[in-house]
């Protein structure tokens, strides 16, 4: 009871407002060539909210594969803010569970830091923050040691999240790819509230400590 408390009643907070985000299942009706470019109400209202940005975004994303539609909507607000700072915490290539998705996307590393000037962190496997953030790791390592594994379990960012200029807050099921843009079903809790905002940013940019990142 103890443990409950502390970790799932005592950090509630009532949201100053709260909004549920989610799409229809099949995402949008255009011909199946053409479904990666069909969008989805999920990914038009956060294009729409993400576009409010004033000085700062702050995203989580397990996958960083950014197309031209998402490309001309970052350039878009750089264009009204040219001081805004867009910090991106994603997985590096020894922690991401894709190595396909990341291996796809690599060469486009490049253009989201000169052109679209990304701050981008990529997630060591074994960061610092494991024995914090996954208490039980030492039990699985041992599992796996015991079955042969070659190498030990690796640990990798899940989180699909953001916020923006520390007020606005989302979290969510989608990624910052196309599929999710596109294709999947997806859904999430947006929040207009400084102290959800502040903990989630503060939750993303310890991730991109250098100890983690």
């Amino acid at each position: 009871p103890v443990l409950i408390e502390e970790r799932f009643i005592t950090p509630l907070h009532r949201s100053r407002f709260t909004r549920y985000l989610v799409d229809k299942p099949g995402k949008n009706n255009w011909p199946w060539l053409f479904k990666m470019y069909g969008g989805g109400k999920v990914t038009r209202e956060l294009s729409f909210i993400a576009q409010q940005t004033e000085s700062e975004l702050v995203i989580q994303t397990p996958y960083l594969i950014v197309n031209r539609w998402a490309q001309r909507r970052f350039k878009s607000i750089r264009k009204k803010s040219p001081d805004v700072q867009f910090i991106i915490s994603t997985n590096s290539f020894a922690a991401t569970d894709n190595r396909l998705a990341y291996s796809a996307n690599y060469r486009l590393r490049s253009p989201y830091i000169k052109k679209l000037k990304f701050q981008i962190y990529e997630f060591k496997p074994y960061p610092e923050s494991l024995a914090e953030d996954f208490p039980q790791y030492p039990l699985m390592q041992a599992k796996a040691t015991k079955e042969g594994l070659k190498e030990p379990p690796l640990f990798c960012v899940h989180g699909k999240s953001f916020v923006i200029d520390k007020r606005i807050a989302f979290i969510g099921t989608p990624n910052l790819d196309p599929r999710s843009f596109n294709l999947n079903t997806e859904e999430g809790f947006l929040f207009d509230d400084e102290v959800i905002a502040e903990a989630l940013r503060t939750n993303i940019l310890r991730d991109t400590a250098p100890g983690n990142s």
